[in-house]
């Protein structure tokens, strides 16, 4: 046995007496109730990685003001070349991507 799971004799998770070749929980009840609260918490983890997952994935897709300013540059510029208006451009050429 190593020194980290032996105990004083009681159950980790309840306090009472261990019975003979029992070395962390006083019944399988407790092993059980261990074993779940283990399980919430390993699952509570995963969901706080998840969540940061998904603000990273959701920061690379935001547009820098860069990037936006790109795009009104395009527009217009394109507007210019095709002499239509903002409405009439976007409709034609950037939903279509024609």
């Amino acid at each position: 046995m190593s020194p980290e799971k032996k105990t004083s004799g009681t159950c980790i998770l309840c306090g009472k007496p261990l019975p003979p070749k029992r070395v962390a929980y006083c019944s399988p009840t407790c092993a059980k109730r261990a074993y779940d609260i283990r399980q919430r918490d390993k699952e509570a983890e995963e969901r706080e990685k998840e969540k940061e997952r998904l603000k990273e994935s959701a920061a690379k897709k935001r547009k820098t003001k860069k990037q936006i300013d790109a795009s009104w540059a395009r527009i217009l510029k394109g507007m210019q070349k095709t002499g239509l208006s903002y409405g009439e451009y976007v409709a034609r050429y950037e939903d279509g991507k024609s």
